[in-house]
C-alpha cells in the first residue's frame, strides 16, 4: 500500500470525526460506538489525538441490539457490556430499553428520557431505536 494513500485516508477521517463533534459533541462518540473501524481507531491514535477520550468513551458505549451484561463468556451468542450507568443519544424518537435479569424475568423497559442504570443483577439488555448508549 502506498504510505501517502494511508496517510491521507486516516486525515480525511479525522477530519470527518472533528466536524461533526464541532457542530454535535456527542456524534462524534455515536458514530464511534455504531460503526468501529480500526481505521478509525488508527487515525485517533495518530493523526487526531485530542479525539482520544471519545475513542475510550466509546469503548464503554453499546449500540442498538441484544447484549449480555458482565463478564464475556466466548460461547454467548450476543456481545457483553459492563453494568453501569447509560444514556441513549439524545434526539432519537421511539428508543426504549428492555433490561432483564439472568433468570430471563423483565427487570424494566425505559426510554432515552433519562439514563437507565444496568445493574449487576441484569442478565441482558435489548435496545431498539436508540441509536447507541454512551456510558455516563
Amino acid at each position: 500500500m502506498d504510505p501517502n494513500a494511508v496517510l491521507q485516508v486516516g486525515q480525511e477521517r479525522c477530519d470527518v470525526l472533528v466536524n461533526a463533534k464541532a457542530s454535535d459533541p456527542e456524534a462524534v462518540l455515536s458514530e464511534l460506538i455504531t460503526n468501529p473501524s480500526q481505521e478509525s481507531a488508527d487515525a485517533i491514535r495518530n493523526l487526531c489525538t485530542d479525539l482520544l477520550p471519545d475513542l475510550e468513551g466509546a469503548a464503554l458505549g453499546f449500540p442498538d441490539g441484544v447484549f449480555g451484561v458482565g463478564v464475556h463468556d466466548p460461547r454467548a451468542e450476543e456481545p457483553s457490556i459492563g453494568p453501569g450507568t447509560y444514556r441513549a443519544y439524545p434526539g432519537t424518537e421511539g428508543c426504549s430499553i428492555s433490561v432483564y435479569a439472568g433468570s430471563g424475568a423483565l427487570i424494566g423497559e425505559y426510554d432515552a428520557s433519562a439514563p437507565v442504570v444496568i445493574a449487576t443483577d441484569a442478565g441482558r439488555v435489548d435496545s431498539s431505536q436508540c441509536y447507541s448508549w454512551f456510558r455516563s
